[in-house]
């Protein structure tokens, strides 16, 4: 969302405003508290030249509206990379399936891309749960301590992409029967580092379920 482009949907949780419309010269933001002041003056940088109208809401409604607008375009991003591995796994020329690897060049971005938006809404934990039988490997974010269904990932990619975070977290990718811990530090921007801790568990049909945790470095 073009109102969000320049503003860090952590910095908009925590002050609990969030733009919502704009309406020619008139930018509508959603306030759960009008009565704190102090966040006007970061309101107005953040939209010179425009006039503020302000509504209130409910903390529970700014909260699904910052988690509405931000899966809208991280969603396209992903399913954007989703599109490509599909293309990637059928080979035109002689109509075969390829097999897609944890280095391929898309698990990498779609695996730099799900810790890059559970950073920016604000996530402490990301779930990854493949199932066997041809289901799709589920992901999950926690936010406020609420565990939420954030997207699925097609099961043909499953290994590819839990390999690619045990690669990451320096892992044994061929051992999928033991538990195993590790960590990862991950670059944000140019100043900005994250510290995130992997833990894996075997489950059923030689899969593994991957939490990572999302800390400050």
């Amino acid at each position: 969302m073009a109102l969000l482009k320049n503003l860090r949907i952590e910095y908009l949780r925590k002050s609990a405003w969030v733009p919502i419309k704009r309406q020619g010269t008139v930018v509508e933001i959603l306030r759960a508290d009008p009565q704190d002041l102090d966040k006007d003056p970061d309101i107005r940088r953040a939209f010179p030249r425009l006039t503020i109208r302000v509504v209130v809401g409910l903390r529970c409604d700014l909260e699904k509206w910052l988690l509405l607008a931000t899966e809208q375009s991280a969603r396209g991003a992903i399913a954007d990379i989703l599109g490509e591995l599909v293309h990637e796994v059928w080979n035109e020329a002689d109509g075969s399936m390829q097999q897609i690897t944890e280095h391929d060049s898309a698990i990498v971005r779609l695996a730099n891309q799900l810790i890059a938006e559970a950073d920016r809404l604000g996530a402490s934990d990301i779930h990854i749960e493949p199932y066997s039988a041809g289901r799709d490997t589920a992901v999950r974010f926690r936010v406020d301590g609420t565990c939420f269904p954030y997207m699925k990932i097609p099961s043909g990619y499953r290994r590819a992409v839990v390999s690619r975070i045990k690669i990451m977290a320096n892992l044994d990718i061929a051992e999928r029967r033991k538990p195993q811990d590790g960590k990862i530090r991950y670059r944000l921007g140019k100043d900005r580092d994250l510290e995130l801790r992997v833990a894996t568990l075997p489950t059923a049909g030689e899969n593994e379920d991957v939490t990572l945790r999302l800390l400050t470095s």
